[in-house]
């Protein structure tokens, strides 16, 4: 899991590739030009997203539990007038608060000593807690405080005398700091002892905790207890789709305890993708969580339906679904080495015409069993092609697909990729099937499969036409299909579970016209 300090270490890696890259221009070594500017663009994007990453990692989300330990070092020559509290306001909260006063100690009566102390912990600006603070709490420590961070960054503390001399020193605790080292935990397990430099002078120690999951605890609350009014009244959830299918009312079984939910690899239009461990068989899986869009409320369940029909060894196929806390979830394969489109904006020269002899026939058994089930993806582009450990493609993303009735119907919403949109789409023609064979064609260039009248195309009549075509004259359709083929590309993995390749896969969705729908 990435950290500040990893993110650092990689933004530095890519300003030297960049430096290298402008001294081989300035030196006019003998290599290929466009593809060092092209990877300068690539190291400048990258660096963009890391950024942006770090800005995400310095807001931190959760609760923290704080205790103040030692006050040190703090300038004392100030003398005081008289044995009053500096501020009637904090008098009232200490003689009130049984955590700032004596009152949990007795009804001792409260004085001002010159080693009193009130400590005022700010968040954002806002006062967060306040501790009573004097020399008999150093053994034991102060009182515990639980405090919420709401993209927070830091805490700002304020020292006060309990007399007339008031404050007397500030200081200010980075929230990152908690974190150095390792990635931001999840439970309340983890003490952290750390110390704050005051102004002008002193030293104040603290004992902290931070849980990320008690924040969440309590939407989750919300959340179970509104489903289960919802499901009281309803058996069972409409959905969008077209036909106005409906989901049964036996996929509400809580199915997500069986998954240990973990990093995000992946946003599209409808939800986001998370990388989640069973603790069933102990597997990985990817798991795309389905909000419920517009007025309506309704889930988006389009991609569900035909996952439903799918199976095939180069597609990423579901395991299964369910509802939980108003949020549907799909468990899908997952496949460990990224998707093509990172792997490509990493290779410096590109793949060789073996490499991508194969990667094409896997994809044209794939786009073939797809136009079997009557289907049209409608979305084919490098970054829906993952790759596996073994180097195998399956395509992903099922969210633009559309079930026809028959071979010959034609389409006239414009959806997809714009960048990949086929001639016939960009005229706004009505289209079919073969505007999958275009997709692939922008995808893997090399194919002959970009004529402008889809009469002309191949695959227009039969996925057998592609197949035929003298850059598969030495391929085993039949070998890939049973994954007996060796892949001429093997990703590199390290033996654990390795996202290497999913850094660029959160900020893809920009590119995607997902939400390019109209029809004419």
């Amino acid at each position: 899991m990435e950290t500040v300090e990893t993110l650092l270490a990689d933004i530095d890696r890519e300003w030297k590739i960049i430096s290298r890259c402008k001294q081989s221009i300035e030196n006019q070594e003998p290599y290929d030009m466009n593809s060092i500017k092209q990877q300068i663009d690539i190291s400048n994007s990258k660096i963009a997203t890391m950024n942006m990453k770090m800005l995400y990692l310095k807001n931190i989300n959760g609760v923290l539990k704080i205790r103040v330990t030692g006050l040190h070092d703090l300038d004392l020559s100030t003398s005081h007038k008289t044995g009053k509290y500096a501020s009637d306001a904090l008098f009232r909260k200490i003689k009130k608060g049984s955590k700032l006063g004596f009152s949990k100690y007795g009804n001792r009566k409260l004085r001002s000593r010159s080693h009193d102390f009130i400590i005022v912990i700010h968040v954002g600006g806002k006062k967060a807690a306040m501790v009573f603070w004097n020399d008999s709490k150093t053994m034991c420590g102060g009182d515990e405080e639980v405090i919420e961070l709401k993209k927070s960054r830091h805490l700002d503390f304020e020292i006060y005398h309990t007399d007339s001399r008031s404050l007397c020193a500030i200081g200010t605790f980075w929230l990152g700091s908690l974190f150095k080292g390792h990635s931001m935990p999840d439970s309340c397990d983890t003490v952290t002892h750390s110390s704050v430099q005051l102004l002008p002078r002193g030293t104040l120690h603290i004992q902290s905790s931070y849980s990320e999951k008690v924040a969440e605890t309590r939407r989750d609350e919300e959340h179970r207890s509104k489903w289960s009014t919802l499901r009281r009244r309803n058996t069972f959830v409409e959905t969008s789709s077209s036909s106005r299918r409906h989901l049964s009312h036996s996929i509400y079984r809580e199915h997500l305890v069986n998954y240990e939910i973990m990093d995000i690899i992946g946003i599209g239009a409808f939800g986001t993708v998370h990388l989640a461990k069973s603790h069933r068989d102990n597997k990985y899986y990817a798991i795309k969580k389905i909000d419920k869009i517009g007025k309506s409320k309704r889930f988006e369940t389009s991609e569900l339906n035909i996952l439903k029909q799918l199976n095939h060894p180069l597609i990423c196929n579901l395991i299964e679904e369910f509802i939980e806390n108003g949020v549907l979830y799909l468990v899908l394969e997952f496949c460990e080495a990224g998707d093509l489109h990172t792997h490509l904006s990493r290779t410096f020269f590109g793949f060789n015409e073996e490499q991508i002899t194969f990667f094409a026939a896997s994809l044209v058994l794939a786009v073939e069993y797809l136009h079997d089930q009557l289907l049209v993806h409608r979305d084919l582009k490098p970054e829906n092609m993952m790759l596996t450990r073994d180097g195998y493609v399956k395509v992903i993303d099922f969210g633009l697909c559309k079930q026809l009735k028959n071979r010959r119907e034609k389409i006239h919403e414009i959806v997809g990729t714009t960048t990949h949109l086929a001639a016939e789409v960009r005229r706004r023609e009505p289209y079919g099937i073969e505007v999958d064979w275009w997709a692939l064609g922008v995808s893997l260039y090399q194919l002959r499969l970009m004529a402008n009248h889809p009469l002309a195309r191949l695959g227009y009549y039969s996925s057998k036409d592609v197949k035929k075509h003298p850059f598969f004259m030495d391929t085993d359709f039949e070998a890939i299909l049973d994954k007996k083929a060796i892949s001429p590309y093997i990703p590199f993995l390290k033996d654990t579970i390795d996202l290497e390749y999913f850094d660029q896969k959160t900020f893809q969705d920009s590119q995607s016209s997902g939400s390019t729908n109209e029809e004419y």
